[in-house]
């Protein structure tokens, strides 16, 4: 019998989500460890393109807004970094989850707004705001910070428009 891993729930919801919004999509796993996973999207109705998700099982509560952690390894780095010199888009997603499943948040990234952040060993997502609460990128290392509209993943990926960096 075959066992069902952590990661399993988490990447199969993301995919899930995500194939319900574009049912054009047909995904095929590249490749898979512990924390990431990377999938090549091949489409019917527009352009193929690559997934890679990486997950955290909780955040933290500060004041009224939810963080969480990410490490970027330098595995992580080579893997995105093939994927964006394939010539395919590549959206980076990072899994944010919950004690309780229904909690999660799932953040989207292009690969022009990775970019920005690829030199750093981790990030931390904040959610914040009040309606419509958006995702904020930062490390300690630095002022600068991206934002990033909650929904992205309720819609065609390959629709999104990059965010702007502001300085802190």
């Amino acid at each position: 019998m075959s066992k069902v891993l952590k990661r399993d729930f988490y990447f199969g919801a993301a995919l899930s989500l995500f194939l319900s919004k574009n049912n054009d999509s047909r995904p095929s796993l590249v490749e898979c460890s512990e924390t990431s996973c990377q999938y090549r999207m091949i489409t019917d109705t527009s352009e193929d393109f690559y997934l890679y998700m990486k997950y955290t099982s909780h955040g933290t509560k500060q004041k009224d807004e939810r963080v969480w952690q990410f490490s970027l390894s330098d595995t992580d780095k080579d893997r995105i970094n093939d994927c964006i010199q394939s010539g395919f888009k590549t959206y980076i997603i990072f899994i944010c989850g919950e004690e309780s499943f229904l909690d999660g948040e799932i953040v989207v990234l292009t690969q022009a707004e990775y970019l920005t952040v690829a030199h750093k060993t981790g990030i931390r997502i904040k959610l914040q705001g009040k309606s419509p609460k958006k995702y904020v990128i930062a490390d300690r290392q630095s002022s600068n910070i991206l934002t990033v509209d909650r929904n992205r993943f309720d819609t065609k990926l390959t629709d999104i428009k990059d965010s702007r960096i502001l300085g802190g």
